[in-house]
């Protein structure tokens, strides 16, 4: 229980120096409301423990970079492809026509 005597919430932080680590904080905070409850549910990592978290984090997020340059090259070349089969097209008609007028 909180200061305001209601249920706390488990809670994930994302700092650098706690990443990763679960806390146990006042549910009215997102409302702007907190009580400033606050108390550790995990026990502090050691030093490793966190350089090994934040290279996992790290790594996460290269790979998340990554994943969104695929997707808008993937996106890029989808459009290209649709403006060649229109150019390809185009250029069919054209052809076409040149062939009907010199028959």
């Amino acid at each position: 229980m909180c200061y305001y005597s209601v249920e706390v919430s488990l809670k994930i932080a994302y700092t650098k120096g706690n990443f990763g680590l679960r806390f146990f904080g006042c549910v009215n905070h997102k409302f702007g409301r907190s009580c400033k409850f606050f108390r550790w549910y995990d026990p502090l990592m050691c030093c490793h423990g966190r350089r090994v978290l934040r290279h996992l984090r790290e790594k996460h997020e290269r790979v998340n970079m990554e994943a969104t340059s695929s997707v808008a090259t993937e996106q890029n070349i989808a459009s290209k492809h649709t403006l060649l089969v229109l150019e390809v097209t185009q250029l069919r008609r054209e052809m076409e026509s040149i062939k009907s007028k010199h028959q």
